[in-house]
């Protein structure tokens, strides 16, 4: 990974403050994405410009340091960085990263070779060498390619049974629960198989699952950008829906509108799932080469 001057710049700061902050061992930048939004015309005063950044970031603490997403995250949205900065991160014990290196787990072995080092204590503590990057990527591509013609049946089988139940203009939340695990099944398709890291099932937090796809490919997260009131309150709709029938209440229903939206916008993100599943087996099969290099 190719670091720009003023990215870890702001991303030096911003894991200084963090190393200050909670006890770590290392921290792994392994993406970043930036976003700047410029605005000038004839009925504005000023010109306006705003720049948000987002690190992936692989953090590994000792085994005996207790603490998990939430502290970080808190720890986040109490300083001057929340405005600007997004961390998509991964925490890791030390033990149980130097296991996955170990077994040759494609997602921690990927993190380590290609990976920017932006904080550790002991330096170069975890390294995985080009070969040993071959040949977890050859294995890794036989697993993928073994298991794509099942990866999306369960997303599809939800996405079915959406498809049926609106086109009898039911508007129940069932709906909507059957939509949530047709994303969820997506989502947990590419993270599972592509990134290679077991999720917790029992977790159903799409929204985290739909910024960890962003370390593949921005393209999933497009398709529920909430960037806007009316883009919020459909996400917001489809994560209310879960919860609501799933505990059995059966008061909510849904305008037919916001349905057929939702059911657009699943289609399409399976669709885009799958053609990230594709593009990384091909990825895959390019990384197989001696000439691969680390990023460090």
């Amino acid at each position: 990974m190719i670091m720009k001057n003023l990215h870890l710049g702001y991303l030096s700061e911003f894991v200084t403050y963090l190393s200050a902050n909670i006890d770590v061992d290392c921290i792994i930048c392994h993406g970043e994405r930036i976003t700047a939004i410029y605005s000038e015309g004839a009925f504005l005063h000023n010109r306006h410009q705003s720049i948000m950044y987002a690190f992936d970031l692989l953090i590994v603490v000792s085994d005996d340091q207790h603490c998990s997403d939430e502290d970080i995250q808190r720890i986040i949205d109490g300083s001057i960085y929340k405005d600007f900065v997004t961390v998509i991160m991964t925490l890791v014990k030390k033990s149980t990263l130097l296991e996955y290196l170990r077994d040759g787990n494609f997602f921690f072995c990927n993190i380590i070779f290609c990976g920017y080092e932006v904080f550790c204590k002991i330096k170069d503590q975890f390294i995985v060498d080009p070969l040993r990057m071959e040949q977890v990527c050859i294995k890794w591509r036989a697993a993928l390619l073994d298991v794509r013609p099942k990866a999306f049946e369960m997303a599809h089988t939800f996405l079915r049974w959406s498809t049926n139940r609106i086109e009898e203009n039911d508007t129940s939340a069932n709906i909507l629960l059957m939509l949530f695990y047709a994303v969820q099944a997506s989502c947990i398709a590419i993270v599972q198989w592509v990134l290679g890291w077991q999720y917790d099932m029992r977790i159903h937090n799409i929204r985290k699952l739909i910024g960890l796809l962003s370390t593949v490919s921005s393209e999933p997260a497009r398709i529920f950008p909430q960037n806007t009131h009316e883009e919020r309150a459909l996400f917001h709709l489809l994560m209310e829906g879960r919860q609501t029938s799933e505990e059995g209440g059966k008061w909510l229903t849904i305008d037919a509108r916001s349905l057929h939206i939702l059911l657009d916008r699943s289609t399409e993100f399976i669709s885009i799932c799958e053609k990230v599943f594709d593009d990384f087996i091909d990825t895959t099969g390019r990384l197989q080469s001696k000439n691969i290099q680390p990023n460090k």
